[in-house]
């Protein structure tokens, strides 16, 4: 009802005349259902009715139920602006009075039949539904009673067909098929129609008039006819009653949308969606302001052609875009005048096919019109089924019948796009919270569940249908659980991307919208220099990771290419596949410079340092797959094959991006100025320079430490006696090596037997043993450390595993320097946690200086446990790990710092870092740890604050044990401890541990320290 009165005051400011039937048709049916009996009367009850009618409107528009449509999400100021601007629509139409002969227009008697009509076949439908509980079957007599009820209930299902978000999708799909099914009214009634409206007889409007309609519909039909000019005209009549019959319907509607949304198992409120379907059927109705949409569709579509560039080489075709002229002066709110096109239907292929026209080139232009409106203009044909487009023989496609149009605003078509790239790229949670800012979602939904299930329906990506109505389906479906809401306007785009596909189908059945918009959507995007088109740009190309999308831009760089090299051919052959020269599907070479450009200033800023990470990272990734597949297998013609058959992720990538530099070296030559231009800016900039110098450097450390292992791979190939006497000398390089590196008694070297031990306190209080082996590592980067002090007259012990990463060098730092820092510190006895915490933090800081002349990045984890009197006090940096026995069962007295971990995650993107999976979840993408010592490179976000446990030491806690990684990640801890508690020698406990962990696959390096309390010789 709300839509309704808004949308006839809407019409006032073009026709003022025939405003006033629509007005008075809502107050003639209200007035006489109060049953009026004099003008007296007429004006009291009036007065009472508009009071009662604006408390009826001012609920509708401002009811819980009412959602934005072209703003994010409804908010207080909106509310206020939305109210102001429904009170202006409103009291025009509320205080206007009309003469009383209007009342008798529509009698109380016609109303009742038609309520009784509606009335039978919902009491039907109800009844029928205690019956029937088969969707399927509902949904088909749902449908059918629509037929049944006329031509409000026909356009009423027809708009429904595209809301998935109130009905179930059986439903929407069943009443998809609805077409208006309405026999033609006679043309002697349209003739009468036609003079009332012109105000002049047939005869003199026309020369001669068709004696039967060409098209019929629910609405109104066409006649050809002749003007005394001689020009040929069709002649839209709009059917006799058809504004007093939609409003009856509507009004009517609202006594019995409740029932209907019962039956139809309706997810939203009917009558509030119901409202906004009126309004679109109050615009069709009106000729004027199709007339008015016509005009406006012509000036901003009519003159453009996705063919421009090649019908200034080819004149024989006149490609482009067509509508209707109208014809003003006979032209009224019920009858439309307007230019006859001839034209071919796009479901007859016959004639099609006689008058030679492309249909990959219709298609093309149909879908460039389409998405020039949609993602660029935002005024929109919203129903371009096959019955309102013609092909005309000169190769143009024909638009008509513009009564259902919509308008979006900049910020949906921008959405739109969005949306679309994330659905490209199959970024579900990209798409969740594209949905929950357009208004699909309500607020406070879990995003992240919304992002699981869009995961879960999308897949993979390796589907093969890019099918619009497939997707919509699938999306709705999901979308379903979680209370989404369909704005009206982007219900019209739906509809409208539907039809075009359905049509485009007509012509191709392998017709795919989102696949096919793919170069157009590229197109806007390096086209648009705005902010958000922009960032949408760098979505498409970088993942939310930083890394980079290389089949995305080597597609991207193939396209902008492909222009190029179609220009230096000067496209002198018409090739079959002509829609491939269309100008939408080339670019223009400033605009993807100056996209390139931004791209280029996003990498070198700061919020592109993962970028520049992942850039690096994957030359790298390239110059091994060069080194490893194709070096070796040139090199080996028994490999040569498997090597060239080999598909792997690094040799694809290498693929494209020579793919990519090959193609970028086509699009270069078009315009050779414009690039070397940007190109040189760039380089002239420090950050570049500062780039490019970290990856020269990158690429030679790389490749010095490559080509050797390289070389190594190649050594089989040369003859036996020459490999053999190579292997001998190496063998010997490395034995002296290993002699000489030897300097640690606590660090186990590989090749070295397993190192055990233990001891016992000064005071006999307590014990400990330790054990240590590489593995089946080939290197040792641990170290482990136990020391018995004395501070302040306190017999202390002090105990440690340090787990090295990039190196030894600052495992055994830590080793060497953490407890004598710590035991030097003033409070070590007064409070130990401050002290540990400081020892920590200046231990990580010296190291750092000592490694200022290091050309390679160290780092170490540390788990430490403090034994004074009766405390122990556990401190940890990394992912080793102490877990303490307590009255028989094990509890871990620390907590592994993973990068993934919620509160380690935050704190590193709080410091500017960020975490992806690379095998596992990774700093940077490339440390497993949040929290270590060194790792220079990485210490803003790496950091050496130790979480510090204290543990009272009394009776029940018999054992602590001390390890590394390598132990964890194959042993529980109520596994580590049930095994050691029956033994009660500490060095045996942890030999046990050891071998048990290297049975199990142990990889990883590990040093145990079992340590106990107690009154006899006690386990460590």
């Amino acid at each position: 009802m709300r839509s309704l009165v808004a949308c006839l005051k809407r019409h006032c400011f073009s026709v003022h005349s025939t405003i006033i039937q629509n007005d008075s048709s809502v107050e003639i049916i209200m007035s006489r259902f109060v049953q009026l009996r004099g003008p007296k009367d007429l004006v009291i009850r009036r007065v009472q009715y508009n009071s009662v009618l604006s408390q009826f409107l001012h609920w509708k528009s401002f009811s819980s139920d009412y959602s934005s449509v072209h703003g994010e999400r409804p908010s207080a100021e909106y509310a206020k602006l939305r109210k102001e601007s429904l009170e202006n629509e409103f009291g025009h139409v509320i205080d206007r009075s009309e003469s009383p002969s209007m009342l008798y227009r529509f009698g109380p008697s016609l109303a009742l039949y038609r309520a009784a009509i509606i009335s039978f076949h919902v009491l039907k439908l109800t009844i029928w539904s205690f019956f029937v509980h088969d969707m399927k079957k509902r949904s088909i007599k749902f449908r059918e009673i629509l037929i049944r009820l006329g031509p409000f209930y026909i356009k009423l299902g027809q708009a429904l067909s595209t809301r998935p978000d109130i009905l179930p999708t059986l439903y929407c799909q069943e009443l998809a098929k609805l077409q208006d099914q309405i026999p033609p009214f006679p043309t002697n009634v349209a003739i009468r129609s036609i003079e009332s409206q012109l105000g002049m007889p047939i005869s003199k409007v026309f020369a001669d008039i068709s004696e039967e309609p060409i098209a019929a519909a629910s609405l109104g039909q066409v006649y050809k006819a002749h003007l005394h000019s001689g020009e040929l005209v069709a002649v839209k009549v709009q059917r006799p009653g058809m504004s007093y019959s939609l409003t009856l319907d509507a009004l009517l509607f609202h006594m019995i949308g409740g029932q209907l949304k019962r039956f139809a198992k309706a997810r939203k409120d009917l009558l509030v969606a119901v409202n906004e379907m009126v309004r679109h059927m109050f615009e069709e109705i009106d000729y004027i302001l199709e007339g008015q949409n016509a005009e406006r569709f012509a000036s901003l579509y009519a003159c453009y052609s996705c063919n421009e560039e090649r019908n200034s080489k080819d004149n024989n075709k006149a490609n482009g875009i067509k509508v209707p002229k109208i014809y003003w002066n006979l032209t009224r709110k019920a009858v439309l005048t307007m230019e006859w096109i001839d034209g071919i239907k796009l479901t007859d292929e016959n004639r099609l096919r006689d008058a030679c026209l492309n249909r990959k080139q219709l298609i093309d232009e149909g879908l460039y019109c389409s998405l020039r409106q949609l993602l660029e203009v935002g005024f929109f044909h919203a129903d371009p089924h096959p019955g309102n487009l013609v092909a005309t023989e000169d190769g143009s496609l024909a638009y008509f019948d513009f009564g259902m149009m919509g308008d979006i605003p900049r910020h949906y078509r921008v959405g739109l796009i969005r949306v679309l790239v994330h659905f490209i790229n199959r970024d579900s949670l990209g798409l969740a919270n594209d949905f929950l800012s357009l208004g699909f979602l309500p607020e406070g939904v879990d995003i992240h569940a919304v992002s699981d299930a869009l995961r879960a329906s999308l897949g993979d990506g390796t589907r093969d249908s890019q099918d619009f109505q497939g997707i919509m389906n699938l999306l709705f479906d999901v979308m379903y659980e979680f209370n989404f809401s369909l704005p009206p306007d982007y219900a019209l785009v739906i509809r409208a991307l539907g039809s075009l596909e359905g049509t485009a189908k007509v012509l191709d059945p392998d017709f795919k919208v989102v696949e096919s918009a793919y170069p157009f959507i590229i197109g806007r995007l390096l086209v648009d220099p705005s902010p958000d088109m922009r960032k949408i740009l760098r979505q498409l190309l970088i993942r939310n990771d930083g890394s980079i999308r290389w089949n995305r831009l080597e597609r991207l760089i193939a396209a902008i290419s492909q222009q190029a090299s179609e220009t230096d051919d000067d496209l002198s052959k018409d090739r079959e596949n002509s829609s491939n020269q269309l100008g939408w599907k080339s670019f223009n070479m400033r605009s993807v410079v100056s996209a390139t450009e931004d791209l280029f200033q996003f990498i070198l800023s700061h919020k592109g340092s993962r970028v520049r990470v992942f850039l690096v990272r994957d030359l790298l990734n390239a110059v091994d797959t060069f080194l490893e597949d194709d070096v070796i297998a040139f090199c080996s013609e028994e490999n040569f094959q498997a090597a060239t058959s080999l598909e792997s992720e690094g040799k694809t990538k290498l693929m494209r991006v020579v793919n990519g530099l090959r193609s970028l070296r086509h699009a270069v030559k078009l315009a050779p100025d414009v690039w070397t231009a940007m190109l040189l800016r760039m380089s002239l900039k420090p950050e570049f320079q500062r780039f490019a110098s970290t990856i020269i450097s990158a690429l030679a450390a790389h490749t010095c430490r490559k080509i050797p292992e390289t070389l190594w791979c190649l050594l089989p190939l040369l003859p036996s006696g020459q490999f053999e006497e190579i292997k001998d000398q190496q063998e010997k390089v490395m034995g002296y090596l290993d002699s000489v590196l030897s300097q640690s008694t606590s660090q186990v070297h590989a090749g070295d037997a397993p190192v055990t031990g233990g001891g016992l306190s000064q005071n006999a209080k307590f014990s400990y043993g330790y054990a240590s082996s590489p593995g089946k590592r080939s290197s040792m980067e641990d170290f482990y450390e136990t020391r018995i002090d004395g501070v302040d007259g306190e017999v202390v012990g002090l105990f440690g595993v340090f787990d090295g990463h990039g190196g030894a060098r600052a495992a055994e730092y830590v080793k060497q320097n953490l407890f004598s820092n710590l035991i030097r510190h003033p409070k070590f006895i007064s409070d130990t946690k401050s002290a540990i915490s400081d020892a920590y933090s200046h231990t990580d800081t010296e190291f750092l200086k000592s490694e200022n002349n290091q050309h390679r990045d160290a780092g170490s984890t540390a788990s430490t446990a403090i034994l004074v009197g009766n405390r122990l006090v556990v401190a940890n940096v990394g992912d080793s790990r102490a877990v303490i026995c307590r009255g028989g069962n094990a509890f871990a007295v620390s907590r592994d710092h993973k990068p993934d971990q919620t509160d380690e995650r935050q704190r590193i993107e709080d410091a500017g870092g960020f975490v992806m999976w690379a095998g596992t979840w990774r700093v940077g993408g490339v440390l497993a740890v949040s929290r270590a010592f060194g790792d220079r490179l990485l210490k803003q976000y790496v950091v050496a604050d130790p979480e510090i446990k204290e543990e009272k030491v009394d009776d029940t806690l018999e054992f602590l044990i001390l390890a590394s990684d390598g132990l964890w990640d194959v042993v529980t801890n109520e596994e580590a401890v049930s095994m050691i508690k029956p033994i009660g020698d500490p060095e045996e406990a942890a030999k046990k541990l050891m071998q048990e962990a290297y049975e199990r696959g142990l990889s990883f390096r590990s040093l145990l320290h079992p340590v106990e309390k107690g009154r006899r010789a006690v386990r460590g």
